[in-house]
Order: C-alpha cells, then structure tokens, then sequence
C-alpha cells in the first residue's frame, strides 16, 4: 500500500507551502536558495542543503512538492488528519520506541519566527511519557496529547530532574503521593504551541513552576500560594508530569528562560527556588553561622544560597565522606559527619557558640535532633526535607532556650525569579550540579541511578545525546 503524504508546512514570511519530512521515509529535498530570494527576501542561512529534523523537534524544511502557497500567521496552530495505520519493519520503524513511524499518530503543527522566517514544528498527537505504577516500576508509556485551553500552553521537554522527592516516591516512601503517579517537577522545555489567550510564543523556553493554586483561598490572596488549601503539585501525585515528551500547563505555572542559561542551568531553577525560600524565611544571614544538614542536591544548595545571602560561617553536615568532599571544593567552611553523635558539639565548638541558623535538608529524626542542639540557645532551625512520617522534638529545650522551629514549603514566583538571577550570575553552577544524563525511555535506569548516592542530580533528556546543555 503506498503510504500517504505527511503533510507540513514551511512559511515564508506570511505563506505556507505543502511538504514532507525524511523522518517517514518521504524525501524531502534541499532549498534552492535563489528560489527562496525570490519568493520574498533573502533565504535563511539554514536553506542550503538542509533536510527535516524529525518529529518532536522544531523542524526546518527544505523545498516540497510545489503545491502552492496559502496565507498563514506565525504562531497559528493547525491540525493534520491523522495518516493510515499500515505495518512497518526495519528501517521503517521509529528508532525511539520501535512501533511503525506510520503508525505515529501526527497531528499537530507549531510555528515560530526565526530571523524573520520560520520554523515549523510537527507534533504527535501522542506523546511518551514517564509513570510509576508501584513501588520500583518506574515504566514509560504512551498517553494522549490533550487538547489546550485558551490558556493553555503545550510544552515539549528539553530536560527534567530527578528529585529526592521523585525517587521517595518511587520506592513508596512519601509521605503525601501513591501510586500511580507521574512524575516531573523540575523541568525546563520549549513550547511547543499556545492556546488563544496566551503571550508566550511558539519556541520559547521555560521553566516549570509545578504549583498549581486556586488563586481564591485566603493564602491565595495573602501571595502565600504555596499554602494553598486545594493546590495542586504537578508532577507529585497531580494526574500529569512533566517527565514526558509533550505536556499542557496553563501559561501562569511557565517562566520564559533567559537566553543566557543553558537547558542544564534551566532545569536547576525549581530545585534552587527550595533554597531561595528557605533562606528568605530564615532571614537576614550576613554575618550569621549558618549549618546545613545534607550535602545532596537541596544541601549544597542551601550552603550556596546562605553564602550569597551574606553567611559568615558555613558548616555542612552528611554522612557520605564523597558528599563532604564535594561541599568543602563548593565553599562549605567546615564539613562533619552527620552519622557522628559528636557532629553537633563539634560545630558549637568551631562556631564558639550555637549555630544562628540550622537547614535540615535531610528531616529525619537524627538529623532534627542535631539541628536541635546546634541551635541552642536562640537560634532557628528551618525543617528543608520532607520527612518519611512524624518526628519528636525536645519541646523543653526549644521553649526554654528560645529556638524557632520553621518549617519551608516550596517556593513562590519571587523566588523562581531570584533562582534564575542566581544562575544568571554563576552562584550555581550546572556541571557542579548536574552528574548524571539518561534518554527518556532509560527513566528506570535513571531513577535507580538516582537513588544510589553516587549523583548530585540526574536528568532525564528527550533523547541518548546531551543536546542544547
């Protein structure tokens, strides 16, 4: 059965002309560039020789099948009727998942300008995406590619970390999400198409803010949202995540990324924002001692955060020798094994009195007790870490040595921005950071790899290569 045309569109300034990518088997023939002049202005400095980049990317189309032109909007979104499902073998199959590339349900087009031309990008009405169904079944599954809302932004993922609060989970050991879920809250991506009411252009990166808030319940109101009494987490036990190849977000949970940034930078704004707040509600740190329990991902970060805020003295605790190591050559003043039942008097000792502020990125109940006593007497403990299950803490001490106890939750958009002021400034860096790279369809070698200690952060990419990092 010969195979129908899949059909594209390139735009030239404000026409479209019908062709066809490489990707299905259908040939797609270079630009002749002096043609190109002619149909409106100079060509593109892609046109010479260049053929389509396939599905899931923005793909730059060489010349087609001459069916003519039609007038088109940059940024109008179409939809293709899907092609006939026929069998497939070889090299017809789709490398990524093996399935037949006509049996890839395609459908809608993107379009976005690019040095006065444009950019044309197909997307599957299907997308892979990432979901735990129980305790270690972390699996990779095809779901549909909803609809938007005129608010709605369709985004297709460039990065997306892995999170302790990820890997918790997985295992079954968080507190607040069961199973299945989907997870994928620390993602950076590029959009992919908007609906109607929306100001970000087909393109544009951005970076997640996973909260999901009513915008009515008093602590909506109050700019608390984070608190938010019907929030909703994306990518923590919400219906969707954003570990997937496409997803749909309203357009208020999406920061545009600097042109700055790299993907790898961009991906570290959401766990960065979690220290931002936390030192916020710790206050004003210049000057101040500053402890921080955990070296992972949320300690070394914290420890970075607190020395930007003006922190004198830092002091990083953990029981990994790897992860004291790395925090010392990141700035940590003076690092202690958290494991030790001396590690609290011998930071009072380095310190010569209690620390003024203790970050608990690990919330466990050793970890609370040595925050504890690192805080006596007038000091602050801020609880990071989301803890397994309930805790005890020494009620007499705290009351009569004066100690505050704050718990930090998430984040705000205040401090999505500081983060990315952050990273703009290279307080954080990504390759400190970032130590672990697997394609999507490897999720379940990236968790497990992820909960073995041996990373600060992993990161799922659409692809087996490091792309735009």
């Amino acid at each position: 059965m010969e195979e129908p045309p899949v059909q594209l569109l390139w735009v030239v300034g404000a026409a479209r002309l019908v062709t066809a990518p490489d990707e299905y088997g259908v040939s797609c023939p270079p630009v002749d560039p002096a043609e190109m002049a002619g149909q409106g202005g100079q060509a593109p400095p892609w046109a010479s020789g260049h053929r389509g980049r396939g599905v899931g990317t923005t793909n730059q189309l060489g010349k087609g099948s001459g069916l003519g032109f039609q007038h088109i909007e940059v940024g109008e979104r179409l939809h293709l009727a899907e092609d006939t499902e026929t069998p497939a073998t070889g090299s017809e199959r789709d490398p990524r998942d093996g399935r037949s590339r006509r049996q890839r349900s395609r459908g809608l087009v993107s379009i976005a300008a690019t040095d006065g031309w444009a950019e044309v990008g197909l997307v599957d009405r299907t997308a892979r995406r990432v979901v735990v169904t129980a305790p270690g079944r972390v699996e990779v599954a095809d779901v549909a590619v909803p609809d938007l809302g005129s608010g709605d932004v369709l985004v297709a993922m460039l990065a997306a970390g892995i999170c302790g609060s990820d890997t918790h989970a997985a295992k079954g050991r968080h507190p607040f999400i069961g199973f299945p879920y989907a997870p994928g809250h620390e993602v950076v991506g590029r959009v992919a198409a908007v609906g109607d009411a929306v100001s970000l252009h087909v393109g544009q990166r951005v970076v997640v803010e996973p909260l999901g808030a009513c915008g009515h319940c008093q602590y909506c109101r109050d700019g608390r949202y984070n608190l938010c009494l019907n929030l909703v987490f994306f990518g923590c036990g919400s219906p969707v995540g954003g570990m997937a190849e496409y997803f749909v977000l309203p357009a208020a949970q999406l920061h545009p990324v600097p042109a700055e940034l790299t993907v790898e930078q961009a991906v570290l704004v959401e766990p960065l924002a979690c220290p931002v707040h936390a030192v916020r509600l710790a206050g004003d740190l210049r000057g101040r001692s500053v402890v921080v329990i955990g070296a992972g991902t949320i300690g070394l970060l914290t420890s970075a955060v607190a020395r930007d805020a003006g922190a004198a003295r830092v002091a990083v605790l953990d029981r990994s020798a790897a992860r004291r190591d790395r925090a010392r050559r990141l700035g940590a003043d003076v690092t202690h094994d958290s494991g030790s039942p001396e590690a609290a008097a011998a930071v009072r000792r380095e310190f010569g009195r209690s620390a003024d502020v203790v970050f608990d990125c690990l919330a466990t109940q050793s970890s609370l007790d040595h925050a504890v006593t690192m805080a006596l007497n007038g000091g602050t403990v801020v609880v990071v870490g989301v803890p397994e299950g309930p805790m005890t803490l020494p009620l007499p001490q705290i009351q009569d040595a004066q100690v505050r106890v704050q718990g930090s939750a998430t984040y705000v958009a205040a401090d999505f921005e500081q983060s990315l002021s952050l990273l703009s400034r290279g307080v954080v860096r990504a390759d400190d950071v970032v130590t672990g790279r697997y394609p999507l369809e490897r999720a379940a070698a990236a968790f497990e790899d992820a909960g073995s200690g041996r990373h600060v952060k992993v990161v799922l990419l659409p692809r087996d290569d490091e792309g735009d990092r």
